[in-house]
């Protein structure tokens, strides 16, 4: 799967993650998160948030973030869990398209 976004878009990726045996990754179960696109950084706690839901994190991205990428960027989740494992995989990559206009709305 790959997602494709504009320059000067501004929303929430949503991220699924999975341990190996296939249980979702919830708050409940990680003392942090983070997801990285390109060499943007946030985490959980902080602006990484988490949808009950959906069973989705939310990686917010504003205007200026998505200004500042073109191409392809990879998106990346490192988790510590509770018991103390930490674990990384990627996840997509994510194409940011070029925009003609530079203003934020």
């Amino acid at each position: 799967m790959s997602l494709t976004i504009r320059q000067g878009d501004a929303y929430d990726i949503e991220v699924a993650l999975w341990t190996r045996d296939g249980t979702v990754i919830s708050p409940d179960i990680v003392s942090s998160v983070e997801l990285v696109i390109g060499s943007l950084r946030k985490t959980y706690p902080g602006l990484v948030t988490y949808d009950d839901s959906a069973d989705v994190w939310l990686l917010p991205l504003e205007q200026d973030e998505t200004f500042r990428m073109q191409g392809l960027k990879p998106l990346e989740a490192r988790v510590k869990f509770t018991d103390g494992d930490t674990g990384g995989k990627a996840i997509d990559v994510v194409n940011v398209r070029k925009t003609k206009s530079r203003e934020e709305l």
